[in-house]
């Protein structure tokens, strides 16, 4: 009789099975994707709340808006340093002006209330933060984020909204 101790191959192999099988549930609960594109979403909102807040805190101290935010309620304009063509550049759900459809040296406005501007998680840069800002006829001020993202990219539902308006 052989009495040897260890695991036999069956006995190795069902247990990778289940490992493997385990695995998967787990993956499938976590859906480490979507957590990703939802703490970016977050990190969106954040940001534009940062940068109203920052926006806000300048009219307060200096009795108007920061320059260069146009008067146009019809369409928005990116922050950023240089975005490029605005003919090329596309933000979910708003309409850029043909010409200068960027307000650029925000940053250097708002840096006594805000440190660094904030960018896009996923596609921002200093030249296009992928951010936006506009004004209204009631002087109200809006800022949002171009690039939200959809929980779920195979399906054809909308990504959020991420603005803020004050």
């Amino acid at each position: 009789m052989d009495n040897r101790n260890g695991f036999s191959l069956l006995r190795l192999i069902v247990l990778i099975a289940c490992a493997a099988i385990a695995l998967v549930i787990i993956f499938i609960v976590l859906n480490p994707a979507k957590r990703i594109r939802l703490n970016r979403n977050s990190r969106r909102t954040a940001d534009v709340t940062a940068i109203l807040q920052a926006t806000q805190a300048y009219r307060s101290e200096q009795g108007t808006l920061p320059p260069g935010i146009d008067t146009d309620t019809a369409s928005v304009q990116m922050i950023g340093r240089n975005p490029g063509d605005c003919g090329a550049i596309t933000c979910q759900g708003h309409r850029l002006p043909a010409s200068d459809c960027a307000i650029r040296n925000l940053d250097e406005s708002l840096q006594p209330y805000l440190q660094n501007m904030p960018m896009d998680p996923k596609s921002g840069s200093e030249s296009d933060t992928r951010y936006f800002i506009n004004r209204d006829a009631q002087q109200a001020v809006t800022v949002g984020a171009c690039n939200a993202e959809s929980e779920d990219p195979s399906d054809a539902s909308p990504p959020p909204v991420i603005e803020v308006t004050q």
